[in-house]
């Protein structure tokens, strides 16, 4: 089953896998980071422009602020 948009379990093992091949092989560094962090890195960059920019698309989609005291 194949699902658009979201990587299964399978789908980033053989991610991680294609990588050790790449650091196998010299073309990719092991202390270079992983696809896991970078994916991380890509939805947190999304998340905080989303946050910071009150006319993107994707705002709306967020619940209102709670101030927590």
């Amino acid at each position: 089953m194949q699902v658009r948009g979201f990587a299964t379990a399978a789908d980033k093992k053989r991610i991680e896998a294609f990588v050790q091949r790449g650091v196998r092989l010299g073309l990719y560094l092991a202390n270079d980071p992983t696809p896991t962090e970078l994916a991380t890195d890509s939805d947190d960059n999304l998340f905080e422009s989303v946050l910071d920019n009150c006319h993107h698309v994707l705002k709306q989609l967020l619940p209102d602020k709670t101030d927590h005291q």
